[in-house]
């Protein structure tokens, strides 16, 4: 039985507000879509864990935020075992099936999320698989008001969109108008599907009538799938990426994923010598700026065609960031051509999604989530109300920055960090930024996700910032060099922190949605 409720919601507004008394257990969540929140809430408060909740929480984002998720979807999750203090990599990126036509009109990945979210479950759940699918269902078939967040992204995309008959008419007011917020969204065939996958387990989606009538839907549209690839998919359970910081260890995705690379790097990069400890406010920005175009200039040294071709323990080694930060220099901006070697042009959707739970007995999931564009390809699959991922262009899917990290402490299974963000490209860097704000200076969550943010990708050689950015820190990168442009925003973040650790003292753990989004940050405590 639910004793205490604390929300911070809509995070533009900066309000928190508190309802009931505070006791007993506490469960975390935060994520891009409000209504998703709610019911992951939900399952911690009936008992469910972390992972149950994040289960949940995906499904609904299928149908209340499919711009960014959908059954289509790929993505990359972390999961904190507290009884083995264990943190696990769970990476399912949205491929084509393997042996797909590259020159195929219609490119479209196979669904990989919700045999990912099975397995998930099936090692870590605690509540039954239908109790978790259910709440989507339902949401799918009797409809659901259309939140600012799903809003926002129709009325971004809507006309390139609606050229599709069958996403219009779903997406679409009767006078063709895109939906707005408030309205309200039914999908009943995508609620058919979730029935299916209720009943009789996701194994529907990759053998089976349905999969036989996806693969001709797909085929019949100009693309290239087949039934083996699609039964053939698995989602790979793999060791994290580690790095120690003080008496803890951060955890993110591993490679060929390079997201997890840049984030370690950089934030290597930041604290070898208390680099960015001892900058004065206005060397780092610069500094940020500097660590993120050597990370992405060392993505193509360090990837080789086909996969990774350089030990994991070499990626951040003293040596390998000595060398990467030999010709940074405190008062000038190095040309991004003049870094050896010179960084590559990299374009990424910034589309997707991310959500962290926090269980109360200190279990976590972080996990990002992605279509590779907004609405992915754009195509629904006829009869089943999917919204397809966009396959990547990389026959690896490594091309993708999903990053998730966490900090728990190995020795006593002590929990502190779960953070994941969106936004392309910039998630590391904006995960960092959050990061040294909150680690380095001790800001409060809540203000280290609401800062303004910088970004340089390594090509064009440009330093992008939010509108709120300083103009004592815009003029320091002008002073030392560096080309500055105006982004509309860099990046959304989702974290839940425990400065104490929550064996100590769960109570005092914060969760922290976006202001750049429209999402839910919610402390439950039963």
């Amino acid at each position: 039985m639910f004793l205490g409720l604390f929300v911070a919601a809509c995070a533009q507004q900066g309000v928190v507000r508190a309802v009931g008394l505070v006791a007993g257990d506490v469960g975390v969540v935060a994520a891009d879509e409000p209504r998703a929140a709610v019911v992951a809430r939900e399952v911690l408060g009936i008992g469910g864990n972390a992972v149950d909740a994040a289960v949940a929480l995906y499904f609904t984002t299928a149908v209340t935020f499919p711009a960014s998720s959908s059954l289509g979807a790929g993505g990359a999750c972390l999961v904190f075992d507290p009884e083995n203090r264990l943190v696990e990599a769970l990476e399912f990126p949205a491929l084509a099936p393997p042996g797909a036509d590259p020159d195929a009109r219609l490119r479209v990945a196979v669904p990989a999320a919700p045999r990912a979210m099975f397995a998930l479950h099936a090692r870590y759940g605690r509540l039954p698989w239908a109790q978790l699918v259910g709440p989507a269902e339902q949401l799918a078939r009797f409809g659901h008001p259309v939140s600012r967040a799903l809003a926002r992204d129709i009325a971004r995309v809507s006309a390139r969109l609606f050229v599709n008959p069958e996403i219009a008419a779903i997406f679409g007011r009767a006078d063709g108008k895109p939906l707005g917020e408030g309205d309200t969204l039914v999908q009943i065939e995508l609620a058919a599907v979730l029935t299916q996958l209720r009943t009789r387990g996701p194994g529907v989606l990759y053998s089976g009538e349905l999969a036989h009538r996806l693969v001709a839907g797909v085929n019949e549209a100009g693309g290239s799938f087949d039934i083996e690839g699609l039964r053939g998919y698995r989602p790979a359970w793999r060791e994290t990426m580690q790095l120690p910081f003080g008496l803890h260890t951060l955890h993110t995705m591993p490679p060929p994923l390079p997201g997890g690379v840049n984030l370690f790097q950089m934030w290597a990069m930041l604290t070898q010598g208390d680099r960015y400890a001892d900058a004065d406010p206005e060397e780092r920005g610069h500094l940020i700026a500097e660590v993120s175009m050597r990370a992405f200039a060392d993505r193509g040294d360090w990837r080789a065609p086909g996969g990774n071709a350089t030990p994991v323990e070499d990626l951040v080694s003293e040596t390998r960031i000595n060398r990467l930060m030999a010709s940074y220099r405190a008062d000038r901006h190095v040309l991004a051509d003049q870094l050896s070697p010179p960084p590559q042009k990299h374009r990424e959707s910034p589309s997707g999604t991310s959500f962290v739970v926090v269980d109360g007995d200190g279990g976590a999931v972080a996990c990002a989530l992605t279509l590779n564009n907004f609405f992915g390809r754009g195509w629904i699959a006829p009869g089943t109300g999917i919204i397809m991922a966009a396959a990547t262009r990389s026959g690896s899917g490594a091309m993708t920055s999903l990053a998730p990290v966490m900090m728990v402490n190995p020795n006593t299974g002590n929990f502190l960090l779960a953070a994941a963000s969106s936004g392309g490209a910039a998630a590391p860097s904006s995960l960092i930024q959050v990061m040294t704000s909150a680690l380095l200076d001790d800001e409060p969550l809540a203000e280290a996700v609401a800062a303004p943010r910088l970004y340089h990708g390594g090509r064009p050689d440009v330093v992008l910032h939010e509108s709120d950015e300083s103009p004592e820190r815009l003029a320091g990168l002008r002073r030392r060099g560096h080309v500055v442009a105006r982004a509309p925003q860099i990046g959304r973040v989702n974290a839940v922190f425990c400065r104490d650790g929550f064996l100590r003292n769960p109570a005092a753990c914060v969760a922290s949605n976006d202001r750049r989004g429209h999402g839910l940050a919610s402390l439950v405590q039963f």
